[in-house]
């Protein structure tokens, strides 16, 4: 039995120092692989929780000035690797790791996670297809979210100039480690609040950056990026890695695109096609017009044969007219006759002398006379009518007629055809004007010319001196490569 006697008497704060100071000694910088179990995040910015492995524990401290550099953020479940020094906390007498960085602790493990993140963002409805949003055919400015950094935006800038005139709008983000996804999040509620940041609004929306592992690519599978594309007013398309690599921004996008590249090509029309479109719809409606010109032709040249046979038509009413006056003439024929038997009668049973007979006799020819005239006044009169509407109905007359018809028609055709063709002509010279406008502001021209391509230290481009300070260094783009330059002097005009 070891002998206490002239052991030394520790108090507790001495002893607790002491086994500090013996455990931080010991473990410099370790590597701890475990199970995160109950994260927790107080207000006062700190993070603690637990690593766990089948029969063990230990407590575990992220201080809130190491949060930037943590490369991973705790959640419950997640298998690790905590990186850090382990100490002690004196005041309960206990160990504990003070983390400074966290990794995943396999692929398999990302995985498993990203499949149980899939289902529970698919069970929140930020998956849903119903709410995706259409494409605009023609955008006039894209907002690209992406870092400027390497080659994904230059393939973007390229394609979308050489497809279709419009603004371009970028707003640069890291696209890895733990502040990503908050930048780009940040990056998908600017665009969309216009009102406030004062910007020319963008049509549609480019998140992308170029390919990478399961764990480089992580930022994009984070709940924040998920909810801010969620609630954008504006269609979002996805391009994040490869052709193989998926995220969960793919599935809450508007429109996923293999490539940051192909994105390009799928927010563009082809101005290209849009002139060789505009060509075969000229070349149609003109066929049209024209068929329709012809097909109006023939329909006036069928009538105006059958209007050329009107005597035809007319020769029966003719010939019903000579019968009725036929059977007037015979009707009138008849009542003189009977007229002058009524009057022998009278005159026989009379047996007047020869003067009163005399003047009976005068008085009625004259009546007889006088009715003969009038009937013949009727007739003549009646004819001359006949007559007169059988001239203005006379083929010639007629045919007159239809040809100012056809003529008015015609007018209208051609009134139709030139207000058309005046209409594609507006929008012909508004795709050339289009093209005009992309070929001045075609980079490689003003390289050829002499101009330099001017930007500030986030890629931003500078047009003003206003926009310059003294000691700012700036990037200059010449057509074979790059520079950095310093300002030491600003003279304003």
């Amino acid at each position: 039995m070891a002998d206490i006697t002239n052991s030394k008497v520790w108090d507790i704060k001495e002893l607790s120092q002491a086994i500090k100071n013996t455990i931080e000694n010991s473990f410099e910088y370790i590597k701890i692989k475990g199970e995160i179990s109950k994260p927790s995040f107080p207000s006062s910015g700190h993070v603690y929780f637990s690593l766990k492995d089948e029969t063990s524990l230990i407590n575990a401290t992220i201080w809130k000035w190491s949060l930037s550099n943590i490369g991973l953020m705790p959640e419950e479940g997640l298998e690790v690797i905590c990186s850090g020094r382990l100490t002690t906390y004196p005041g309960r007498s206990s160990y504990q790791i003070n983390v400074s960085k966290i990794e995943h602790a396999g692929e398999g493990a990302l995985l498993k996670q990203l499949e149980e993140r899939k289902k529970l963002f698919f069970s929140k409805g930020y998956f849903s297809d119903d709410l995706k949003k259409p494409l605009p055919p023609f955008p006039e400015c894209i907002g690209v979210i992406t870092s400027i950094k390497g080659s994904v935006i230059e393939d973007i800038i390229e394609t979308i100039q050489g497809r279709w005139p419009c603004k371009v709008v970028i707003y640069s983000v890291p696209v890895q480690g733990s502040i990503a996804a908050d930048k780009i999040s940040e990056a998908v509620e600017y665009f969309n609040d216009i009102e406030k940041n004062k910007i020319t609004k963008p049509d549609v929306l480019i998140i992308a950056r170029g390919g990478g592992s399961v764990e480089d690519l992580w930022a994009f599978n984070e709940e924040k990026i998920i909810k801010a594309v969620f609630a954008s007013s504006l269609p979002v398309v996805s391009a994040i890695g490869h052709e193989t690599d998926t995220t969960l921004i793919d599935y809450v996008s508007d429109l996923r695109a293999p490539t940051p590249t192909k994105a390009a090509v799928i927010v563009t029309p082809n101005k290209d096609d849009i002139k060789i479109k505009i060509s075969d719809f000229l070349k149609r409606i003109n066929y049209s017009i024209y068929n329709k010109i012809e097909e109006k032709k023939a329909r006036i040249l069928f009538q105006k044969k059958n209007f050329d046979k009107l005597e035809n038509f007319l020769s029966f009413p003719n010939q019903r007219l000579d019968l009725r006056i036929n059977e007037k003439n015979n009707s009138i024929n008849s009542l003189l006759s009977n007229k002058n038997l009524n009057y022998l009668s009278l005159k026989s049973k009379l047996g007047s002398p020869d003067n009163l007979f005399y003047k009976i006799e005068k008085e009625v020819e004259k009546l007889l006379h006088e009715v003969s005239n009038l009937i013949d006044m009727k007739l003549n009169s009646n004819r001359l009518k006949f007559v007169e509407i059988y001239k203005n109905i006379s083929p010639k007359t007629i045919i007159s007629f239809i040809d100012f018809y056809n003529k008015d028609v015609y007018s209208n055709y051609l009134r139709v055809e030139t207000n058309l063709q005046n209409k594609l002509f507006i929008h012909e010279e508004k795709v050339n004007s289009l093209l005009r406008l992309l070929q001045n502001k075609n980079l490689s021209n003003l390289f050829d010319k002499g101009f330099v391509y001017i930007e500030n230290e986030f890629g931003e481009k500078i047009s003003e001196l206003k926009k310059i300070r003294t000691s700012q260094t700036v990037n200059l783009k010449f057509k074979d490569g790059k520079a950095k330059a310093k300002i030491f002097d600003i003279k304003l005009n």
